[in-house]
């Protein structure tokens, strides 16, 4: 590997990589980054391909020594190189920059075709405008800060030839699951916690600093980006996701009785009276939303998403609450909400319930159990218990 190098005075990274092509044979390539794109070569002076950076779609390190780049107009290229970590962060810098030309280009553009200036506004268009202004760059732009903190926060953690890389792949290499999984999520979350305060503690980079989304000349700058939830995000992929196959697998083990209990009470017609449940309160446009966010619980379970399942779980009682809304029940009680909450869980085929809430309880972070998701994890707990009473 030569990085830099300069030619025709330009200056391009060049790695040797081991690209895999349709029929899944390995082949011996260069790869050359360039200002103007890549060129895929099969020899230093034989060009197989050049691919301008408009046509990269996303960059994607699968682990240590993969990585795959996906384009709008060719099937994804495989690579397979040793230091697959440092030519992620390499094409994600040129790729930055390109953007950030073309960025300025278009906004000179626009600012010269843009109309004389519109008479005075009162304070609430001021802000109104400046407010649309702002969505419209970061429209233009298809890029914001937290996606940027993002990307040199995943530079550190999967970076197996950095000390914080390696722990982590130490970590995954070397798990072993505890006696039941509330000792298991107590112990990665633990982890979690650890691996971000030394991130937010010792890593002074550029990209951890505060800054502030959009310039003064384009209009009011937003709030700084809450750098530690762009950490948690990135640790919780770089550490939970690959641990999803052992933590299921004592999911699995430990609710296997309750699991064959929901499905088969959720496999039966339950009538709404068994439950205690008013007619008004569940119709087909009252609770097809919510079961419908329900059932994306169980997928988000697979890939061991809380975030997903965070989310799902927030769609599904918000859309029972504002059924009760609708039918002017602006204040639901415990013992009407809960038999409601119930018969969702029963009807969307949850079959592992359970385990849905386990990951939530476990996995989640202090951050994310305060306030409202605290809350209706909660009542989630409530809900599995009545629902695991009248299975018997």
């Amino acid at each position: 590997m030569e990085s830099p190098r300069q030619q025709h005075g330009c200056t391009f990274a060049e790695y040797e990589v081991r690209k895999t092509n349709l029929r899944g044979r390995k082949q011996e390539r260069l790869l050359r980054i360039t200002d103007s794109g890549l060129f895929n070569l099969k020899k230093p002076d034989v060009v197989k391909r050049h691919i301008p950076f408009t046509d990269i779609k996303q960059i994607t390190l699968v682990d240590t020594h993969h990585f795959t780049i996906t384009f709008h107009s060719l099937h994804d290229y495989n690579y397979e190189a040793p230091t697959s970590a440092v030519i992620v962060r390499e094409l994600r810098t040129y790729l930055e920059q390109h953007t950030d030309t073309e960025n300025s280009q278009r906004a000179i553009e626009m600012a010269q075709r843009s109309p004389k200036p519109p008479p005075p506004l009162g304070i609430s268009d001021e802000a109104r405008i400046a407010l649309q202004r702002r969505r419209k760059l970061e429209q233009l732009t298809g890029s914001c800060e937290d996606t940027r903190i993002g990307l040199e926060v995943d530079a550190l953690v999967y970076d197996r030839t950095q000390d914080l890389g390696f722990t982590i792949k130490a970590y995954i290499s070397n798990f072993k699951p505890g006696a039941s999984f509330s000792e298991t999520g107590a112990a990665v979350r633990r982890f979690i916690d650890q691996v971000k305060r030394h991130i937010l503690t010792n890593c002074d980079t550029d990209a951890l600093r505060q800054y502030q989304i959009v310039p003064e000349q384009f209009g009011t700058p937003v709030a700084p980006v809450a750098i530690a939830d762009v950490v948690e995000r990135s640790l919780f992929s770089a550490i939970v996701h690959p641990l999803t196959n052992p933590l299921n697998a004592q999911l699995v083990c430990e609710f296997e009785t309750q699991d064959r209990a929901i499905r088969a009470f959720g496999d039966v017609a339950i009538a709404q009276e068994a439950m205690d449940v008013a007619a008004t309160m569940i119709d087909p446009a009252g609770y097809a939303t919510a079961v419908t966010a329900m059932r994306r619980l169980d997928g988000a379970l697979n890939g061991m998403d809380a975030a997903l399942m965070r989310g799902a779980l927030l769609d599904a009682v918000r859309a029972i609450y504002t059924r009760a809304a609708a039918i002017g029940m602006q204040n639901v009680s415990a013992d009407e909400f809960l038999p409601v909450l119930t018969f969702v869980i029963a009807r969307s085929g949850l079959s592992r319930a359970m385990s849905a809430h386990a990951v939530l309880d476990t996995l989640l972070s202090d951050v994310d159990r305060r306030g409202e998701i605290g809350y209706y994890v909660t009542v989630y707990q409530t809900a599995l218990g009545h629902l695991l009473s009248l299975t018997g």
